[in-house]
């Protein structure tokens, strides 16, 4: 059961008529620091193969227009996300909610105490103001 004016939309969905469209591009931010406080995420590299079995990955492959990943020359999709998990890895690090070790080839991500509070209420649209408040 659901509500009258959205029998159409869950019709459609159901019957095809319609495409989903990933989100996760913009909350990605807090979606890698919750996924690092819960240990799901313990490396760069465990972050790019989380990214890789998503629902954004997969809609990136057959809309990659959709996502407005701007490519460089020589740089496909790809690579143009491997880079902007690193910049948000690099942007939770700036804003102590990460801590990031690299001790030779190893390259692994924990939370912070302060990363593990912002990753039980990252639901709230204003937190990514918040982490870039931080930041400051």
């Amino acid at each position: 059961m659901c509500e009258p004016q959205l029998v159409n939309k869950y019709q459609a969905l159901t019957q095809r008529e319609t495409i989903l469209e990933s989100s996760l591009h913009h909350n990605m931010l807090e979606h890698l620091n919750s996924e690092i406080a819960l240990r799901t995420i313990t490396s760069v590299q465990a972050a790019k193969v989380w990214i890789r079995g998503s629902f954004l990955y997969q809609r990136l492959q057959r809309n990659p227009d959709h996502y407005a990943i701007k490519q460089e020359a020589g740089k496909g999709w790809k690579d143009k996300l491997d880079e902007i998990i690193l910049q948000n890895i690099s942007q939770l690090e700036s804003s102590n909610l990460v801590r990031r070790n690299v001790i030779g080839s190893e390259d692994t991500l924990e939370t912070t105490e302060f990363g593990d509070i912002m990753s039980k209420v990252f639901g709230h649209k204003s937190n990514k103001h918040k982490i870039q408040l931080i930041h400051r």
